[in-house]
């Protein structure tokens, strides 16, 4: 086991760069467990490794600090084991490379206060639970072959780990990133939990390989979060988690940070769970192929009421702003926004049986398909009015057959109003004559009457020249629309 224990500080001394071998007669140890004054870290240029690993036997000691030149870096470490690394130091940072050959290489509660790089090194079994790194890290192309640590962890600054490979499980749970935080091409080949994780500021996963269970559960990412052209083989799980805001309105704040997945691709045997009341207004799915996305007890944003994805609000959020602050928003159109619509009601309605979000997003992807024939005017030009006209007032009488009493309410009044529209003879009759409340009495036992006869002429049943006839012809779509309504809904169920 490698561990690192009670606090020692390890530092640099400046010395030319030209000298490369060391004066002192070689020993197995030098006295007192320090490293040689006059071998240091600008004896090497930065690409540069150094002809001989450097040992230090750490045994017990009666003393709790040691000092070194510059570039302070404190660690943990327990009396009774030793620490062997292969070290390549450069100007700038303290650099550990190499392949750690011992079962364990622990780090925990350990303080790197300057910058650190553990760039192309390989560990077996790693450690670095509730270790704070105050300067930025760097785990560039590292390995790791066992199950490695980072619980509780804290990166003050930035760490990347661009290219990273990890073997088996790998813990980030309840770690913080208070930097930016880069997984840029890593490779995760069992299961990688980021439970409880906190990100404020950038987190990048673009072309990430998540081939075992992923959890991101109660993870909160507060800043942009990119999942761009990941590749998922295996179950990737969003339960609970923040993406940037738990309001559902999307237009209540600007449209800023958010969380993307353009170009992800889920093999046959994975999947991209959403579910735990996760909040959706900040999540694009733009370029997303969501046929394997599940949708499970989610929170959708909302513009108008009804349940919808953030590019449309990026949309709405044009027209509010100038066309300065216009060019930091995605560059979104409406036939963008209509293919995501689109996919996102058939994966609601074929998997998920989630039949009011489905209905919902039928809705925007109409109001969408008349935005596009509209083609960026107030008015669609001659070529697209008809079916432009259609859509409108398919809208008016069902909310594009989204809506049973839409079409009831609109009958409803048709007949009343065709009923009187039959009174008014027999009114104009009775001003001539006399007009009293007798009269208004007759008027309103015959009024009934003509209520059926609407009836009778609203259903086809009744076919008098006249108004029957007008009737006849406004009741068609009125009718359609209800029996497509209905239709819509039995067949959900």
């Amino acid at each position: 086991m490698v561990s690192v224990s009670s606090i020692f500080k390890i530092r640099t001394q400046a010395r030319p760069r030209n000298s490369t071998h060391c004066s002192q007669p070689k020993s197995r140890e030098c006295s007192k467990t320090q490293l040689c004054p006059q071998l240091t870290s600008e004896d090497f240029d930065s690409q540069d490794q150094l002809t001989s690993s450097a040992r230090l036997d750490l045994r017990r000691k009666s003393t709790s600090q040691r000092q070194y030149s510059r570039g302070m870096h404190t660690f943990s470490r327990r009396r009774s084991q030793r620490v062997h690394s292969l070290i390549k130091p450069n100007s700038e940072a303290m650099r550990y490379s190499g392949v750690m050959n011992s079962r364990e290489t622990s780090f925990r509660n350990s303080k790197f206060l300057e910058e650190v790089s553990f760039s192309g090194s390989k560990f077996q079994r790693a450690a670095f639970d509730k270790a704070e790194f105050s300067g930025d890290a760097s785990f560039r192309t590292a390995e790791f072959s066992r199950l490695v640590s980072f619980r509780y962890t804290k990166f003050l600054k930035n760490v990347v780990f661009h290219g990273a490979q990890f073997s088996r499980s790998a813990m980030f749970s309840r770690a913080k990133f208070l930097g930016n935080a880069s997984f840029t091409d890593s490779k995760f080949s069992s299961l990688v939990s980021f439970r409880g994780c906190e990100f404020s500021s950038n987190a990048i996963f673009r072309r990430t390989q998540f081939s075992g269970d992923s959890i991101f559960h109660e993870t909160r990412f507060k800043g942009p979060t990119h999942f761009d052209g990941s590749k998922i083989i295996g179950l990737v799980t969003f339960w609970s988690t923040f993406f940037q805001t738990k309001e559902d309105q999307i237009l209540s704040s600007p449209i800023e940070k958010h969380t993307s997945f353009d170009e992800i691709k889920v093999d046959r045997g994975g999947e991209v769970r959403f579910e735990g009341g996760t909040c959706m207004s900040r999540v694009s799915l733009h370029h997303a192929d969501i046929g394997r996305f599940s949708f499970l007890d989610v929170r959708w944003g909302r513009l108008g009421g009804r349940a919808s994805v953030m590019e449309h609000g990026i949309l709405e959020e044009r027209k509010r702003r100038s066309k300065d602050a216009e060019l930091a928003l995605p560059d979104i159109t409406p036939e963008h926004v209509h293919q995501i619509y689109v996919r996102l009601r058939r994966n609601l309605e074929r998997s998920a049986g989630r039949y009011p979000e489905a209905g919902d997003f039928f809705i925007n992807e109409k109001e969408m398909r008349k935005l596009i024939l509209q083609e960026g005017r107030r008015w669609p030009p001659p070529r697209n009015l008809p079916e432009w006209s259609i859509l409108k007032l398919y809208a008016w009488l069902a909310l594009y057959g989204e809506s049973i009493m839409r079409p009831v309410t609109w009958g409803v009044v048709a007949v009343f109003v065709f009923a009187a529209l039959r009174m008014v003879p027999f009114v104009l009759q009775t001003i001539d004559s006399s007009f009293n409340l007798q009269t208004i009495c007759r008027l309103a036992r015959l009024f009934p009457d003509f209520v059926m006869q609407s009836v009778m002429a609203f259903f086809q049943m009744r076919s008098e020249p006249g108004l029957d006839i007008l009737e006849r012809l406004i009741s068609v779509p009125i009718l359609g629309s209800l029996f497509i309504a209905l239709k819509r809904k039995f067949e959900r169920r």
